[in-house]
């Protein structure tokens, strides 16, 4: 990420990106006029940055500096052969079914984040300000015989 020519491209790539979003917005408010109002806000939710949606932090990399992202990259570049790394990409890559799938990226980004703090763990508070906490499984409607209370005597 030093790298002078690297960072030329980051940032063509970031101009590109937002070319792109604007071009996106300007063709939705051509299609639909309505939505005027609606793009309005998004954009300046976005203007407000990483406090704008919600009114509460957004996580994610926009919230880390240059050289906390840096830090991170580095750190799991070096994880990525991490033998419980490779076991939980392996069983993502395996799964079949959508919660065969939820579950198992839910085991990788754990893998990825345990091997992240043993290999570097003064990155705790980064992986917390990224909100790295896997998120709760889906709950899923009680099937039949599973009512809910004390089972029932004869």
């Amino acid at each position: 990420m030093q790298d002078p020519k690297i960072q030329e491209l980051r940032k063509a790539s970031d101009k590109a990106n937002r070319d792109l979003f604007e071009a996106m917005r300007l063709k939705m408010q051509e299609i639909d006029p309505g939505l005027a109002e609606i793009i309005k806000k998004n954009v300046d939710e976005e203007k407000r940055g990483p406090e704008g949606r919600g009114g509460g932090k957004q996580k994610g990399f926009q919230n880390l500096t240059e050289a906390e992202r840096e830090q991170l990259m580095k750190a799991r570049e070096k994880v990525k052969d991490d033998p419980a790394v490779k076991a939980a990409r392996d069983k993502r890559e395996a799964a079949t079914t959508p919660a065969e799938r939820q579950a198992a990226a839910e085991e990788l980004h754990k893998a990825i984040n345990d091997a992240t703090l043993k290999a570097d763990p003064s990155l705790a508070p980064v992986l917390k300000k990224l909100g790295n906490t896997p998120p709760p499984p889906p709950v899923e409607p009680p099937g039949p015989g599973d009512e809910m209370g004390p089972p029932s005597t004869p």
